[in-house]
């Protein structure tokens, strides 16, 4: 059975410009084959069983480029596949969309076309310049300066008698040859002063825009650091610009994408680029006969120190055939918010919610007044219980946080530790490595030591030096240090997503 090819836009340099049909489409795919200017943060939501083939040709790149591309999709289609064709902005405006439905329709594949943003319209709006304003510009024009081959588009009349009447021109594809275009509409008459921008690299995390007349256009695009791919706006409407507070900054998220939905969604739309770059995954253990033995041993209390020991902890439970109802007269202590809402899915609500979403945290919330024996608050951090008959039950990570015996002895407690789950190494994709190591980035965020120690092994010291590791908790912050980031911040805010957006904001 033959497969489809779906030809997708993928919008500007960012993932917010995807359509949910295109990008449903990409998560199903089984091959994905992508051009170069595709941001990486929607690379990184492509799931791990697809193929990905970079087909990304240099500006000036020939025919041979798209004679493989043809024969790829030929090739897949051919194979049965689902084939996710993921071009940049949309597959019908200044690309080759037409010419490879055009392949397709000869050989009798089947295909579909699902429009994307394209930069004729994005640039502009990420920038804030509107092409048409009522009152002002009543229409406007995009046009490519140069054609197939090599080839000078023979546009610039046309283009002028439309800036005379006070319409918006936008010059695609352009970049290289600014002083080229300045020069020929001021032959043309347009007047030195009419306002223009040029935007580089539209919706990615090193976005620029410059702002300046006319004349004078390509030197200070020149000094501003303008660089292929750009929109070259000239017109009235080209004065106006507004401020995206993560325009400029590229965030590597490194958990997994459904961990991160909303803070990916609000640094995007904040006009900034999120990437996920997961740097470790999860992997539940056994623990039901750890289990079994602990809550016959007279446990007070159960401590969580993440939302995964949860999930582990609650597999087990109904392996045993248990339900919260086992479990009354306990008191449930969790780290933060997020592993409260994770037993309260499960029917129990936390008694004790750490202040300071940390395990350092969640000892002081089980432990820190009870040091103080005259202390009249002890029983009401114990839930009313003698400190001598404390028996706690923690459920945490492999090679994670192990002071909460420590602190129980202490106090005149006991503790017995679980080891709920552990992480492993995730290399995430190749592709978006790559490029993340070719362009950089901002900053990263990292939740625990092992995704910084996993992290830095993929990256050079230099990049390192030159980014921001936001850490999530005292022992992510030491890793960091320890394995050469010099800008470290550690989130001041709780560590759910509002949090950790206001602290970058700040980055």
């Amino acid at each position: 059975m033959q497969g489809t090819v779906y030809l997708i836009g993928a919008g500007l340099l960012n993932a917010g410009s995807i359509s949910k049909r295109g990008l449903d489409l990409l998560l199903s795919a089984d091959v994905v084959i992508f051009d170069r200017l595709v941001s990486p943060s929607i690379l990184s939501r492509i799931p791990n069983g697809a193929l990905l083939i970079d087909v990304g040709k240099p500006p000036k790149g020939g025919a041979d480029g798209q004679t493989q591309i043809h024969a790829l999709l030929e090739k897949y289609a051919n194979e049965g596949k689902t084939v996710a064709r993921l071009k940049s902005g949309d597959p019908f405006l200044f690309g080759r969309g037409g010419e490879e439905c055009d392949f397709l329709r000869e050989r009798g594949i089947s295909f579909d076309v699902v429009a994307g943003v394209s930069s004729a319209t994005g640039a502009a709006a990420g920038a804030g310049i509107p092409l048409t304003k009522r009152g002002g510009a009543s229409a406007f024009a995009a046009a490519t300066w140069v054609k197939a081959g090599g080839e000078k588009s023979r546009l610039t009349e046309p283009l002028c008698a439309l800036l005379e009447r006070g319409g918006t021109v936008e010059i695609l594809m352009g970049a290289a040859c600014l002083d080229e275009i300045e020069r020929e509409f001021l032959g043309s008459g347009i007047k030195g002063e009419t306002p223009c921008a040029v935007v580089s690299r539209s919706g990615a995390y090193d976005e620029k825009l410059i702002l300046s007349p006319l004349l004078g256009l390509a030197e200070k695009a020149k000094n501003g650091g303008i660089e292929p791919p750009a929109a070259i706006i000239i017109g009235a409407a080209a004065a106006v610009e507004y401020t995206r507070p993560f325009r400029g900054k590229r965030i590597v998220l490194t958990r997994p994408f459904e961990k991160n939905i909303a803070l990916f969604d609000r640094i995007t739309g904040a006009g900034g680029e999120a990437v996920v770059c997961p740097m470790i995954e999860i992997r539940r253990k056994e623990i039901s006969s750890e289990l079994a033995a602990a809550l016959k041993a007279n446990t007070t209390h159960i401590a969580f120190s993440s939302a995964e020991g949860v999930e582990s902890f609650w597999a087990a439970v109904e392996r045993m055939g248990l339900d919260a109802r086992a479990f009354s007269g306990i008191i449930f202590a969790a780290v933060g918010k997020k592993t409260a809402e994770g037993l309260k899915r499960h029917g129990i609500t936390a008694d004790i919610v750490a202040k300071k979403e940390s395990a350092e945290g969640l000892s002081d919330a089980l432990f820190g007044k009870a040091i103080d024996e005259k202390s009249h608050e002890k029983k009401q951090d114990f839930g009313g219980i003698e400190r001598k008959k404390i028996s706690v039950l923690y459920l945490r990570a492999k090679d994670g946080y192990d002071g909460l015996s420590a602190r129980a002895r202490e106090c005149g407690a006991s503790c017995t530790e679980i080891e709920a789950y552990e992480t492993l190494p995730y290399k995430g994709v190749p592709q978006v490595l790559k490029i993340l190591k070719k362009e950089g980035f901002s900053a990263a965020v990292f939740y625990s030591p092992s995704a910084v120690k996993n992290f830095v092994s993929e990256f050079s010291a230099e990049l390192l030096s030159r980014v921001t590791a936001v850490c999530i908790g005292s022992a992510t912050e030491k890793e960091a240090v320890g394995k050469g980031f010099l800008n470290v911040v550690v989130n001041g805010f709780s560590v759910d997503d509002d949090g950790i957006f206001k602290t970058l904001q700040n980055v």
